[in-house]
């Protein structure tokens, strides 16, 4: 799969550089941090703020708010919900960013320069150094269900049950009556409901894979809850490929209105 061959690649990276698994805090080299610290300042800064807050001079003028590190919350990563991303995640995030968002790939950065940020990142939250923290308990996609006009219909029928429509829209639109009511995330900023009809608007979760992940780690920091205890594994790949069917163009609009799903609830 694509999502897992970058990865790949990017963990290659992070085991080239000093990686040193998800077992316990890793503990990089002043040397590391000092040019974390250096490429921070100056790449990061402008939005994340020096002291990553998340408060940088053009932070006010940005719709998605920039992450504040001190936290230690985020909300793309492959462990489960409430844990600490790996730094695979990290390192992942930096290098691809997020779409519609002010956050840009930046590949343009050397491999030592992304590992450094990723470190200097982790020094401006305690948690990352707790290790009460680790192991980090990371999920590993498996059985995954081949797409199919029946488990995109089965997705459909999984998407009303758990009424997901409420939030991203009976079309996936992101036009719900919760989301009209909107959304704030853990800091107060407000959240955009993304139109899942339209891959510009979705941030990062645009594979199959991806999708399973949001479902199944959910988005820590915002209303998206994981749905690891509430679905099945096979329901979660079929959720997974209906929104896959909805972002690429595959699933048609089958006519239910929010008239008739507040009949049945």
């Amino acid at each position: 799969m694509k999502s897992k061959a970058i990865l790949t690649l990017l963990s290659l990276g992070l085991f080239i550089y000093g990686f040193t698994g998800n077992d316990q805090p890793s503990k990089p080299s002043k040397e590391v941090i000092e040019r974390g610290k250096k490429v921070f300042n100056h790449v990061c800064a402008p939005c994340h703020g020096k002291d990553g807050k998340g408060d940088g001079v053009v932070s006010s003028t940005i719709f998605v708010k920039p992450r504040n590190f001190t936290t230690g919350v985020f909300k793309f990563r492959s462990t489960e919900s409430g844990n600490l991303p790996t730094d695979a995640d990290l390192y992942e995030s930096i290098s691809l960013g997020f779409h519609n968002t002010a956050m840009p790939s930046f590949t343009a950065l050397s491999p030592e320069d992304r590992y450094a940020v990723m470190e200097y990142i982790k020094t401006f939250s305690e948690r990352f150094s707790n290790p009460n923290e680790y192991p980090l308990k990371v999920i590993e996609p498996a059985n995954q269900i081949p797409l199919s006009p029946e488990s995109i219909a089965k997705g459909r029928e999984i998407y009303l049950r758990t009424k997901c429509w409420e939030c991203h829209g009976v079309s996936g639109k992101g036009d719900g009556p919760a989301a009209k009511r909107g959304f704030q995330d853990d800091w107060g900023n407000k959240i955009l409901i993304p139109d899942l009809t339209n891959p510009n608007e979705v941030k990062r979760a645009q594979t199959v894979e991806e999708i399973y992940l949001v479902f199944t780690t959910g988005l820590n920091g915002s209303p998206m809850p994981s749905f690891k205890d509430v679905l099945t594994d096979e329901e979660r790949w079929h959720l997974a490929n209906y929104i896959y069917a909805l972002i690429h163009g595959i699933a048609l609009y089958d006519g239910t209105t929010i008239e008739q799903l507040k009949e049945t609830r």
